[in-house]
């Protein structure tokens, strides 16, 4: 008898071979060479590979290989065999027939006599509709489809797209908004608690300058920084920075908790991120998000866009596309775009979608085509960092005019990627803006610019936000009548302009993902558990239970960072990660013991526990006198009764489950530790039904 483990889960799989079976399968085996000659032994194997050929070659002769899904074949009449798959949709029964997943074989339009064959899904059915009483929801036709540009588009350049490029706004002047922002990662090269001195020094920063500068805008984003910085601000400095809010001088972008990766995360968490930041946002600056900034993540799915229309974001700004689908798009002038699920017909979860321009988010990569020259307009580049070519120079009256005119050359230029006239340059860095210096430095010497240009009435240029973006392109795109594409699907994976596929953080690292998994779990069951006895308790235990349980939640966010679930930080900071983790599945398991010992009055513990930060769970044996009885609690988290195998370690083979008083089949076998080797007790195998809510008992 063997025992596998699948990883990752508590689910055994058992299984047991007749000795018999095998024993006779190899006498068959072993003694039929010794009745045949060489030479009969050599035509028997010819024989075996021209059959076994002719089968082959028969099977790819009709369309059909071990490479292809199981299908099979029935005959068609010629007319149904002819049509498109465009014509199958505009036909009034185009659900049933699309739903069915016909595939027609590339000699489909061969006779075979006076019928035509073509192969269809072994799952096919007739009609249905009439039988299974239910209509399947219509797929939403877009512009573009992401699935179809990746295959044809990319794998072939230049084929597969029958749109047409649309033509340049020519109404009115080009205007361009402005946004001053910085990238600020919770951990990558350095710890979160290391970056919170940083991002307090810019946010410090922020509410000086703002307060004398109103002209000036500025973008947040990541609010588990904010959250760290407002929690040392005074009542009077929060009613300021509320202004700077209210006012529309700073924007909350986004509003999750932290710049989510969009591949690895369960969605569930991805919620719990984004109601944890919009929750802070609401209750302390009486706001809400309305544009998701999302500029470094290594690729876009459509999952996170919708789970933001949820709480009424319909704008976006992402980065990170394939650089050839980010050109592709550009050719067509189809950014922002309309990003629509594929479940969504009518378009009522459009996410409204700019993609930045270029290789990167930094000013280099913003202001036009020509990085060298939107180098000279990085104005921290007067006492810091280098440019390509020129540096930049101090604005002045006397060289204001050039200045002017070179930007405007290279916006002028970035606006012909776009139908509209109304254009989004991003201006910042990661970590930007940490001195006042810096503040002054792109302050003192873009106003002058933006006055200069202005003045000209070709271009309308001023610092502005994602609001004021989106609100001036939409309203010019209602002016004339101006209609943005829809596209479908995902951005994965992702490859940047060097030709690397960015495929390997899906896998990489995977205890901390799994160290991911197991705290949401834990925290989903305390949730539940600890909603069930609330009334029970004290206010002091209720208040601790919140904390404990709002730091495990903030720590899990945390986790979904781009830089952290993902694997791609520094090796000491995923360490730092993996000690928040296991803190707070500490923290959770508490919180469980809690309510469960308040429910039944009875002194509890988790069984299956880490004993370390960088450790896998191990079980903890039972130890079981004889006489004694020993209650296990199993806790369903799911609305649904499953099936489950139940593994425990216990001390002695001389055991008994009972559940509601009736004997339970178990299975006991020795239990090794997959690390020493080294027998640590017997394991009991129970399989049952779990209900909400279950107590079985051990003897």
């Amino acid at each position: 008898m063997r025992t596998l483990e699948e990883e990752g889960s508590q689910h055994w799989l058992h299984f047991t071979t007749r000795h018999d079976d095998i024993k006779i399968a190899a006498m068959s085996i072993r003694y039929l060479p010794m009745a045949l000659t060489r030479r009969k032994t050599k035509l028997l194997l010819l024989v075996v590979l021209a059959v076994g050929l002719t089968i082959y070659c028969l099977a790819e002769s009709q369309g059909i290989s071990r490479r292809m899904p199981h299908y099979t074949q029935r005959p068609a009449p010629i007319a149904n065999s002819t049509h498109s798959r465009t014509a199958q949709l505009e036909n009034a029964a185009a659900n049933k027939e699309d739903y069915a997943k016909s595939f027609i074989t590339a000699n489909s339009n061969d006779n075979y006599g006076n019928q035509k064959w073509h192969l269809v899904s072994a799952y096919e059915v007739e009609d249905v509709t009439t039988k299974c009483g239910q209509r399947y929801p219509q797929e939403a036709r877009t512009d573009f489809n992401t699935f179809e540009m990746y295959k044809n588009d990319i794998s072939t350049p230049g084929g597969g797209s029958r749109m047409r490029r649309r033509r340049k706004s020519d109404k009115g002047p080009l205007k361009v908004f402005l946004l001053p922002m910085t990238h600020v990662d919770p951990g990558w090269l350095e710890t979160f608690d290391s970056y919170v001195g940083d991002t307090n020094r810019i946010l410090d920063n922020m509410f000086a300058f703002l307060k004398t500068h109103p002209r000036m805008r500025f973008m947040w984003c990541e609010m588990v920084f904010f959250e760290r910085w407002w929690s040392g601000l005074n009542n009077t400095q929060k009613a300021v920075v509320k202004q700077f809010v209210a006012s529309g001088q700073l924007e909350m972008a986004s509003g999750s908790w932290v710049m989510t990766d969009e591949a690895n995360p369960f969605f569930p968490v991805t919620i719990d991120n984004i109601v944890e930041g919009q929750q802070f946002i609401f209750h302390q600056l009486g706001a809400k998000a309305r544009t998701i900034w999302s500029n470094d993540p290594f690729g876009y799915g459509s999952s996170v866009p919708y789970l933001f229309t949820k709480t009424g974001v319909k704008w976006a700004v992402i980065n990170r596309i394939h650089h050839r689908l980010k050109n592709f798009l550009q050719n067509f002038r189809a950014v922002p775009f309309k990003w629509r699920q594929y479940f969504d017909v009518e378009g009522d979860s459009d996410v409204y979608t700019h993609v930045l321009p270029y290789a990167h988010y930094d000013i280099l990569n913003s202001c036009g085509p020509t990085p060298s020259v939107c180098c000279e307009f990085d104005f921290k580049r007067l006492t810091h960092h280098m440019c390509p070519q020129k540096k930049p120079v101090i604005v002045t009256q006397k060289n204001v005019a050039d200045r002017a005119a070179l930007l405007e050359e290279q916006l002028n230029k970035l606006s012909d990627l776009y139908q509209s006239n109304v254009v989004l340059v991003m201006w910042g860095d990661d970590f930007r803006y940490n001195s006042i210096e810096e503040w002054h430095q792109q302050y003192d010497n873009l106003a002058p610019i933006f006055d200069h240009i202005n003045a000209a009435n070709r271009t309308q240029i001023r610092f502005g936000t994602f609001v004021d973006y989106f609100t001036s392109l939409e309203k010019s795109n209602q002016e004339e009548s101006s209609y943005p594409f829809t596209l479908s699907g995902d951005f994965f994976p992702y490859q940047c302009a060097l030709g690397d596929l960015w495929t390997g953080y899906y896998t990489t690292r995977p205890f901390y993902k799994k160290q991911e998994r197991q705290l949401h779990a834990l925290i989903r069951a305390a949730d539940l558990t600890t909603a069930s006895v609330v009334k029970r308790l004290s206010e002091p235990e209720r208040k601790w239970i919140f904390d404990n349980l709002s730091a495990a939640r903030r720590n899990l966010s945390l986790f979904q960072h781009h830089d952290a679930i993902t694997g791609t930080s520094k090796k000491h900071v995923m360490s730092n990660y993996a000690q928040l983790l296991f803190d707070s599945m500490k923290k959770s398991a508490a919180c469980i013991a809690k309510a469960i010992s308040t429910s039944h009055e009875v002194d509890f513990e988790i069984n299956e526990m880490p004993l370390q930060y960088n450790q896998i769970t191990s079980k903890k044996p039972i130890v079981i006198e004889p006489g004694n009885t020993v209650s296990v609690a199993v806790y369903n988290s799911v609305e649904r009764k499953r099936l489950e195998t139940i593994v425990l370690v216990v001390s002695t083979y001389k055991v008994s489950v009972m559940q509601e008083g009736k004997l339970v089949k178990a299975q006991i076998e020795p239990f090794v530790d997959s690390v020493t080797g080294r027998l640590i007790g017997l394991s009991c195998d129970v399989a049952a039904v779990i209900n909400k809510n279950l107590h079985d008992r051990i003897r």
